[in-house]
């Protein structure tokens, strides 16, 4: 899962003391596919290397670009651990730089040395993806998750009382059951209220734009008149989500430099 404070570092990043080297990888699904991307890589950043032999730069400079250079062609390495997805890196040794995100699908290969890091391909990817808190609930337990960029987290569950036998009612011809009948849906209506409070708070705090309920159908009904999210944020059950009010942000990535280098290749891999 991508942290929030990584790409908000790399957000307002920026330095004068050597460039900044950002690289999007694309590794493909297909195992037969994966010998190729050292080659790719090696392309991708023959321009990057170019400029690390030439004048443009300062000698620190090129010596950070440099050793940027050797720590990305190690993600080739890994490409097997990255099978299916797309991986950002972005690194400036001399500012003690150095990040790895990967991301939910494929990306474009590309490799920009500039003087700050290369956002648009990352922020396009988390633009698209949207955060998802998914509770799944029963009338006495609920189990509450975080969905976001293809990685499901369990972040709480929540277990109310429940009579034993609430169908049951006991007593001389069964003179208790509206009683008990009514305890137990009064117990149910607690379980449902603490649950809706924690998922209230979850989206709060983590900024998720739908909502996904799971569970019977009388269950789900239940739930959603004690939740306060609204309807136009929530999908119920098998149904499709409800795409949410999008968050961007802020891409700071003039080139400030003539040092400025881009390296593109258009062949996307098999997703």
């Amino acid at each position: 899962m991508v942290d929030p404070e990584i790409v908000d570092r790399l957000l307002h990043f920026s330095t004068e003391d050597a460039p900044v080297l950002s690289v999007y990888l694309g590794v493909p699904a297909d195992p037969g596919e994966l010998r190729g991307v050292e080659s790719r890589l090696h392309s991708m950043l023959k321009p990057a290397h170019e400029l690390a032999a030439s004048q443009d730069l300062t000698h620190d400079e090129r010596e950070s670009l440099r050793r940027d250079l050797d720590r990305v062609l190690e993600v080739a390495g890994r490409a097997r651990e990255l099978q299916g997805h797309g991986v950002a890196v972005f690194a400036c040794n001399r500012a003690n730089l150095y990040e790895e995100i990967v991301l939910p699908r494929g990306v474009r290969d590309r490799a920009v040395v500039d003087a700050t890091p290369y956002l648009r391909p990352l922020l396009a990817v988390l633009d698209e993806s949207h955060r998802y808190c998914v509770v799944v609930a029963d009338r006495e337990r609920a189990w509450i998750y975080e969905f976001y960029m293809g990685e499901l987290e369990d972040a709480s569950r929540v277990r109310g009382r429940a009579l034993r036998k609430p169908d049951y009612a006991g007593g001389w011809q069964g003179y208790k059951e509206h009683t008990v009948h009514d305890k137990a849906q009064q117990l149910a209506r607690t379980h449902y209220r603490d649950t809706a409070g924690r998922v209230d708070e979850m989206m709060r705090r983590t900024g998720a734009e739908l909502l996904v309920v799971g569970g019977h159908e009388e269950t789900v009904g239940e739930f959603r008149h004690f939740s306060r999210i609204s309807c136009s944020r929530e999908s119920r059950g098998r149904s499709s989500s409800i795409p949410g009010p999008r968050r961007r942000g802020r891409c700071a990535n003039a080139p400030t430099r003539s040092w400025t280098r881009t390296s593109e290749t258009r062949s996307t891999p098999r997703r």
